[in-house]
């Protein structure tokens, strides 16, 4: 890409936020050569200007949702539309309200909710992995291992850490035995 495209699109996505509104800013932050990005500030929604250089979009301006972290990540589509690159920035942003926004922004929200509830099931998974080794399991290359004098085996956590597999070796009788008590005295008031 040459500089005087690069300048252009630098320039286009600073008069496209203009005419969305006040709220749209370039992001100043990322820092492409042959694109640019737009954010909003009162909900963080995103949009990725860039100049098509190949096929049927080549030369037009190719207009993505931006999505935190890598957009396949969250299994959603990438909402995107293309406009002539010379069209009036206000004619482009009214485009992008009528033609992306109403696609990409419930989008964005599902992508923020599984990005909370990650976050919220890594810390509960943390907080497992503590419990664990307070009573002797660590953890090494990604595997939780229990190692006590008698008991050893491996234990297998689910996302959020709220259950899990344990396989054991040569567990005593009567440790089977408290072990199956006490998981069913812990079903029971989980039930309740």
């Amino acid at each position: 890409m040459s500089i005087q495209e690069r300048d252009r699109i630098r320039q286009c996505g600073g008069f496209v936020a203009t005419a969305l509104g006040e709220a749209w800013k370039v992001d100043t932050s990322a820092d492409f050569d042959h694109a640019v990005s737009i954010k909003r500030a009162d909900d963080g929604a995103s949009v990725f200007l860039r100049i098509g250089s190949y096929g049927p979009r080549d030369g037009r301006l190719i207009i993505s949702g931006e999505y935190p972290g890598t957009f396949d990540q969250h299994r959603v589509a990438r909402h995107e539309i293309t406009v002539d690159a010379y069209k009036d920035p206000g004619k482009i942003a009214r485009d992008i309200e009528r033609r992306l926004l109403p696609k990409y922004l419930p989008d964005l929200e599902k992508v923020r909710e599984r990005i909370a509830a990650d976050e919220r099931a890594a810390t509960s998974r943390a907080a497992a992995l503590a419990a664990l080794g307070e009573v002797g399991a660590s953890e090494t290359n990604g595997r939780i291992y229990i190692s006590l004098p008698g008991i050893y085996g491996q234990i297998d956590l689910n996302h959020d850490g709220q259950a899990g597999r344990i396989e054991v070796g040569a567990v005593p009788l009567n440790g089977l035995i408290a072990a199956i008590k006490t998981i069913r005295d812990s079903l029971k008031e989980a039930q309740q």
